[in-house]
């Protein structure tokens, strides 16, 4: 799609904001593990080098996703202001890692992004996180 005439940019993401999604528990590396029903919660939406772009969704901090950003690449996420402020305070999330899954998949944040209404326009903003997805698959 990015070689077709006038387009600007082009990305691609499992669930579109305002329709939904998935949420999930997830850890912070170097803090105590809750126990699994106790996780802290978070909206879970792959996307890939782009995305944000094409979307209008700014970069706060650090960086967006790069076609360097593959499948046989460390793993990096990027999270929303929401998830930031509230699960780092004053800290700088940039190199911390979080991870969803148990055994832990962890994912270096690199980058902190505008925060999206991702259940209507009169929903609560959630706290977010966006793990990449491969270039070679978007």
């Amino acid at each position: 799609m990015r070689e077709l005439p006038g387009v600007r940019s082009a990305g691609a993401v499992t669930d579109v904001p305002l329709f939904g999604g998935s949420s999930t528990g997830f850890d912070i590396e170097g803090r105590p593990l809750a126990r699994p029903n106790e996780r802290p919660m978070t909206d879970f939406r792959s996307a890939s080098p782009g995305y944000f772009q094409a979307m209008g969704i700014g970069l706060i901090a650090g960086r967006t996703f790069t076609p360097d950003d593959r499948a046989d690449s460390p793993p990096v996420a990027l999270i929303n202001e929401t998830l930031a402020r509230r699960y780092f305070g004053n800290q700088n999330p940039i190199g911390k890692r979080i991870g969803l899954s148990r055994p832990i998949d962890w994912r270096e944040i690199v980058g902190v992004v505008r925060d999206v209404r991702n259940y209507g326009l009169a929903s609560e903003v959630k706290a977010g996180m966006l793990p990449a997805v491969s270039a070679e698959r978007a």
